[in-house]
């Protein structure tokens, strides 16, 4: 095996492990490792509530940096209501609610919320005599985002202004109002390194043996490591890797400068 002077190897947003950077005249095979990440929340899962209550849904909900994590608030009345009216707080220097979405709520025919820092102001109401009937029902769907990468909770949590208006005359309902929590997960990011390669010249052409690498502490998606040679490129495709694991290939031939 003859070394092929000048190759130098390098990885898109990773570190180079080891050797030394080599110059070549003609020729420069560069590699990248491309990753996609796949991330993944998981869902929790919702208790069971009985009549003139509102909740969370789920109760307690994942999300990570940098991803919308969608919670819908839930009324199990137990009579005929026209009207919801609420404050949810939460901790803003762990998530933060984006948005309040309305679509497929039941009292749709005046709705609005308000961002105030650290808690949101929802309400919604219907005229009469579009009274939404005893049930469960949707109130809002609200968008929440993590604000760091770190392992965090917030309290979800019902405050100040709590009231559910009955049919006809908007009076008040007597409800129990469930809190709930927010975590945001820490993100396991995958790291792909060339780790080790080396050339190999025969009869005029060379090849070009490499390892990729994964040492992060993620999975990483199926990639690609790509080879230029003046221009030219070939693309290799690289499998999932787990952390810790490895792949290797020879990929040419190329014809010697």
């Amino acid at each position: 095996m003859t070394k092929i002077k000048g190759i130098v190897v390098s990885a898109s947003n990773t570190k180079k492990l080891g050797g030394e950077k080599e110059k070549m005249e003609n020729k420069i095979v560069l590699f990248s490792v491309l990753a996609v990440l796949a991330l993944f929340a998981l869902p929790s899962v919702s208790a069971t509530y009985p009549a003139s209550t509102v909740y969370f849904e789920p109760e307690d909900s994942i999300g990570k940096f940098g991803e919308d994590t969608h919670v819908k608030v839930m009324i199990n009345a137990s009579v005929s209501t026209l009207s919801t009216a609420m404050d949810i707080f939460f901790d803003p220097s762990c998530v933060n609610i984006t948005d309040v979405n309305f679509t497929g709520n039941a009292y749709f025919q005046q709705k609005n919320w308000t961002h105030w820092g650290n808690y949101v102001r929802v309400g919604a109401m219907n005229f009469q005599p579009m009274a939404v009937d005893p049930g469960i029902n949707l109130i809002s769907t609200l968008k929440l985002q993590c604000v760091n990468e770190s392992n965090c909770t917030s309290d979800l949590g019902f405050g100040g202004i709590l009231e559910i208006g009955d049919y006809p005359g908007y009076d008040p309902v007597y409800t129990e109002w469930h809190n709930g929590t927010f975590t945001c997960d820490k993100i396991e990011k995958p790291d792909l390194v060339i780790s080790e390669k080396y050339e190999t010249q025969e009869d005029g052409n060379f090849t070009v043996t490499y390892t990729v690498a994964n040492v992060g502490a993620g999975d990483a998606d199926a990639s690609n490591t790509s080879i230029s040679v003046d221009g030219v490129v070939v693309e290799d495709p690289v499998p999932e890797l787990g952390a810790g694991e490895s792949y290797n290939n020879t990929v040419g031939a190329f014809e010697c400068p």
